[in-house]
């Protein structure tokens, strides 16, 4: 019998769900051979690894034991191993004894397990996709450090921090979502403007044909004439990341990074851990934005130069340039205006959201989440209908009104 004080302990450390104890293991699919199978069993924790479809659907497994026949060929003629190791691994898979689903308590996962004669349970969600495997020992004395998602995004707000996993939500809502949103859109709009007004201002004080310039239609291409209208019209860009710097959104922004960080590496989601950690993330907006910025820098100054490059050419390079440099732009534009030192108030805020994230992941059944769920998921749905309703009611009423100016 246990002692009372490990049934205590086992007690405390009994899941509420799959979530916590199951283990996203590696697969195999039905294209692969044994000598692949071989080689996941060896780096492997779980002795039986799934064999999946193109649609992630389960098709067999195979364990150590399953190719244990192979081991009579391991003398001095391998002939027959040789060639076995090259075989498909559909004709060495079995059907499992039983499968688990997604929505079973522990104690369900437990009976499927004993009364299939298996070392290790495959998971399938309710579309009978996969979702991981549970083995004898995480079933018996769970891991005390719960899981977390594998991969994590966020959206920063003026209110907080969002966070979600493809198919949560945690921290703030899609109204802050919104909000922030017309916080962006309302700085685009902004800086827009002041650009325009400060031309109105110079043309009318000091007869600078400036606003006449901002009104010009774009040039075909960049030019040593033309080169001012670009210039002009590029400047909002500059004033926008400094607008946005300005606020305690960027505060949030690097809240966001530094905890989907600590996340990631599986740290604990302490003030002081959290923010040690970078305030740049390789997968945040501003490097779309970056490369965005530098194809279209590049494909357009290039024919300026007269070097005998065309349209076709300059896209190319362009193209090549933003390749190479989108990572190391974004991460400067991070630094130095997309984010900015988070307060404790606003470590505080990413922290709550982790921790949201953390139980919802725990206590949901897992499930593959539809592509619209995903990109619902993101934010950026709310983001764009926030920011375009704020920007064009901005654009609108600052034309109306340089339209009375003229």
């Amino acid at each position: 019998m246990l002692q009372p004080r490990l049934r205590h302990l086992i007690s405390m450390l009994e899941p509420t769900t799959l979530n916590s104890v199951i283990r996203s293991s590696s697969f195999l699919a039905v294209g692969d051979t044994v000598y692949r199978a071989i080689e996941m069993l060896r780096d492997s924790v779980v002795d039986t690894v799934p064999v999946l479809d193109s649609y992630e659907r389960l098709q067999g497994v195979i364990s150590a034991r399953d190719l244990t026949p192979l081991l009579a060929g391991t003398g001095t003629e391998r002939t027959d191993t040789d060639a076995a190791l090259i075989e498909p691994i559909t004709q060495w898979m079995r059907r499992p004894g039983a499968v688990g689903r997604a929505d079973m308590s522990p104690a369900e996962a437990r009976e499927a397990l004993a009364d299939s004669g298996e070392t290790a349970l495959v998971v399938l969600d309710d579309s009978d996709r996969y979702v991981g495997v549970l083995t004898l020992a995480d079933l018996l004395i769970p891991d005390p450090t719960p899981p977390r998602p594998a991969s994590v995004g966020g959206m920063a707000t003026p209110w907080g921090v969002y966070l979600t996993n493809g198919s949560l939500q945690a921290g703030v809502g899609n109204g802050a979502l919104l909000g922030s949103g017309a916080v962006l859109g309302t700085l685009l709009a902004l800086s827009y403007i002041m650009v325009a007004g400060g031309a109105w201002a110079l043309q009318k004080g000091f007869g600078w044909p400036l606003y006449k310039l901002w009104l010009a239609e774009a040039p075909a291409q960049i030019t040593l004439a033309n080169l001012g209208w670009f210039i002009l019209q590029g400047a909002s860009l500059p004033l926008f990341l400094l607008l946005m710097r300005a606020l305690p959104l960027a505060g949030y922004h690097a809240a966001e990074h530094q905890v989907v960080h600590a996340m990631e590496r599986s740290e604990p989601l302490h003030p002081e851990v959290v923010r040690r950690m970078p305030r740049v993330h390789p997968r945040c907006g501003p490097n779309l934005m970056a490369g965005a910025l530098v194809f279209s820098l590049v494909s357009k100054m290039l024919p300026a130069l007269h070097i005998g490059l065309g349209a076709s050419d300059s896209a190319v390079l362009g193209a090549v340039a933003a390749l190479f440099t989108w990572r190391s732009v974004g991460a400067f534009l991070q630094q130095h205006f997309t984010t900015r030192p988070a307060t404790d108030r606003q470590i505080a805020a990413g922290i709550a959201a982790a921790r949201d994230l953390d139980y919802k992941y725990l206590s949901t059944v897992l499930r593959r989440p539809t592509l619209f769920r995903r990109f619902w998921c993101m934010g950026m749905p709310q983001m764009m209908i926030g920011s375009t309703i704020a920007a064009t009611t901005l654009l609108y009423m600052s034309d109306l009104l340089f339209h009375q100016l003229k």
